[in-house]
């Protein structure tokens, strides 16, 4: 199964790697731009990807009620109309961040919600 879901991760990114682009302002975010407009897939460059990851999933833990947690290949979340996944990369200083929303005004804000706490810790 971990295979599977690895190999349908590792697809979309190379079905995305023509759209990606830099944050303008922010050198350290890169985004994988999506067919689907209610999900966000980011590249973070940051050192401290654990503690990033430990963060970004106890703020949410916090805030709303979490339906399922797994932790393979990352940590993947679901929430009654949202869901993320977050996991460091092995070979890069990249934390992957992927998020999808019933709606594009709960994805901006929780994609928001992440930059602000993976630069609080860069």
């Amino acid at each position: 199964m971990k295979r599977i879901l690895s190999l349908v991760i590792l697809l979309t990114f190379i079905n995305c790697t023509d759209k990606i682009e830099t944050v303008s302002g922010e050198r350290n975010v890169f985004i994988l731009h999506s067919e689907n407009p209610k999900e966000e897939k980011f590249n973070f460059k940051i050192d401290k990807k654990t503690e990033a990851i430990e963060a970004v999933c106890a703020t949410f833990e916090k805030e709303e009620q979490v339906l399922n947690k797994m932790e393979f290949d990352g940590i993947r979340m679901e929430f009654s109309d949202w869901w993320f996944n977050i996991r460091p990369s092995n070979t890069e200083p990249y934390l992957r961040f992927i998020a999808e929303a019933k709606n594009k005004e709960k994805l901006t804000s929780v994609v928001s919600r992440v930059k602000s706490i993976v630069d609080a810790l860069s």
